[in-house]
C-alpha cells in the first residue's frame, strides 16, 4: 500500500473517532492522497446530520421537487423534506457544513421503506463548495439508513468535480443528530481531472 493512502487511512481513523467525542469534529487535512494516478481520490469521511431547518440551498423545503419528479415517476407521491443542515469531516474538506434539501416517496409510510432524494452541498473549511444528488432508503422501523451520493460538480477547487460515494448511519438514524459513515470517489482536480 503506497505511503499517501496510509496516511489518508489514519487521518480518516482519527477524524471518525473525534467525530465520536462529544466536542467538535476535528478536521482532517487535504493530505497526499490526492496525487492518484487514475485521477480519482479517496473521499471518506464522517457527517453528522442535524437537519435543523433553516440555511441554504433553498428555502425552507423544496416544493419544486413535487414538478420534477410528477413527470418522471408519476406513481410516487413526493412530500418536500426541511432543508437539513449537518456537519462533516472527510478527505479534502477538511471540517465542513453540509445543507441540503429535496423530496420523500412517502407511498409506503408508515410501515415500509420510503426513498429520499436530496441535493446537497458541502462547505469546506475554506469555502469551497462540493454538490451533490444523494437517494436514501429511509425504514422507521429500522435504525439503519443508507444511500448513495453522486458528486455533481462545486466551485473553487472543487469547480467541475465528478465522483460518487456510499453513505451508511453508524448510530440510530431516526434519533438527532444522527451520524453517517462516507466511502467512495472524487474526481482529482489537481491532475487535470
Amino acid at each position: 500500500m503506497c505511503q499517501a493512502v496510509r496516511l489518508t487511512l489514519v487521518l480518516v481513523a482519527v477524524g471518525t473517532l473525534a467525530a465520536c467525542s462529544e466536542g467538535p469534529i476535528t478536521p482532517i487535512e487535504d493530505g497526499l492522497a490526492f496525487n492518484h494516478s487514475n485521477n480519482m481520490v479517496p473521499f471518506q469521511g464522517t457527517i453528522i446530520q442535524e437537519r435543523r431547518p433553516g440555511g441554504s440551498p433553498g428555502p425552507a423545503s423544496d416544493p419544486g421537487c413535487l414538478a420534477r419528479f410528477a413527470a418522471n415517476f408519476p406513481a410516487q407521491i413526493w412530500v418536500p423534506i426541511p432543508t437539513g443542515n449537518g456537519r462533516i469531516n472527510a478527505t479534502h474538506v477538511g471540517e465542513g457544513k453540509t445543507v441540503g434539501n429535496g423530496c420523500i416517496d412517502v407511498r409506503n409510510f408508515p410501515v415500509g421503506p420510503m426513498l429520499l432524494y436530496a441535493e446537497v452541498v458541502i462547505t469546506a473549511a475554506n469555502g469551497d463548495e462540493i454538490h451533490y444528488t444523494s437517494l436514501e432508503l429511509i425504514d422507521l422501523n429500522s435504525p439503519d439508513f443508507a444511500g448513495t451520493g453522486t458528486i455533481t460538480g462545486g466551485t473553487g477547487r472543487f469547480a467541475g468535480a465528478h465522483g460518487s460515494f456510499d453513505y451508511w448511519s453508524v448510530s440510530d438514524a431516526r434519533v438527532l443528530p444522527a451520524q453517517y459513515k462516507v466511502d467512495g470517489v472524487i474526481s482529482n482536480r489537481r491532475s487535470g481531472n
